[in-house]
């Protein structure tokens, strides 16, 4: 899994729950889209660094960009730390162009279940009409995401703190929560496997909310 899909994950999946054993999944939804204000959101620009367990411990391995417009434009920047070794992937609609270790791209096709795996990170929750509240405990709301996918909603303040993967056995920790116009996102991203060893963390650096991305930025890139 690319290690900088998780970072927009955590930025857009918040969610919010009032009575939600009540709720319909459609109701459920449209109370996250008012809390969380989804519908405001037109684009996102997000710098961040990826931390891989090594020999010594945790170390920086990959600075990942990534960028996204509406609910079918993505660009993703990954560069191996100390190095030019530089990977784009970009999507545009129904069009997925990668590129080379030598900077030439090429459009790939992707499966229906290949993409979905690739970029629902980025804005498959937002496509989402429904979501199942699983159970309730004194301090979270845990919510059935995606198949496979598990979510812990505080109650307190209603972020989410936990995600659980169970294909994969990995569960991610959702930390260091900041507010930036109106909206919250976590700085710190910490992924263990099934022995609770960390796999990799990914810190945001920097995120911009609304900045304008062009539309060249997901443009063909031949």
């Amino acid at each position: 899994m690319n290690k900088g899909l998780i970072v927009a994950l955590g930025v857009i999946s918040v969610v919010y729950a009032n009575n939600a054993f009540c709720l319909t999944g459609e109701e459920f939804f449209q109370m996250l889209e008012k809390r969380y204000r989804w519908d405001k959101i037109r684009d996102m620009d997000i710098v961040g660094v990826v931390y891989v367990t090594m020999e010594k411990g945790l170390s920086p391995f990959q600075k990942v960009r990534v960028m996204l417009k509406g609910k079918d434009k993505v660009r993703i920047v990954t560069r191996i730390m100390d190095t030019d070794l530089e990977t784009i992937v970009i999507k545009n609609g129904d069009h997925v162009w990668m590129s080379s270790p030598f900077g030439e791209f090429e459009e790939i096709s992707l499966s229906s279940e290949q993409e979905e795996g690739f970029f629902s990170y980025y804005y498959g929750i937002l496509k989402r009409r429904r979501m199942e509240i699983e159970e309730e405990t004194n301090d979270f709301y845990i919510v059935h995401i995606e198949p496979g996918i598990t979510g812990w909603i505080d109650k307190k303040d209603l972020l989410l703190r936990k995600l659980r993967d169970k294909k994969r056995n990995f569960t991610t920790l959702l930390l260091d929560y900041r507010e930036r116009n109106g909206f919250w996102y976590p700085c710190k991203i910490i992924t263990e496997d099934e022995n609770g060893v960390v796999v990799f963390k990914i810190e945001v650096k920097t995120i911009k909310f609304n900045s304008g991305i062009s539309d060249k930025a997901f443009g063909i890139p031949f």
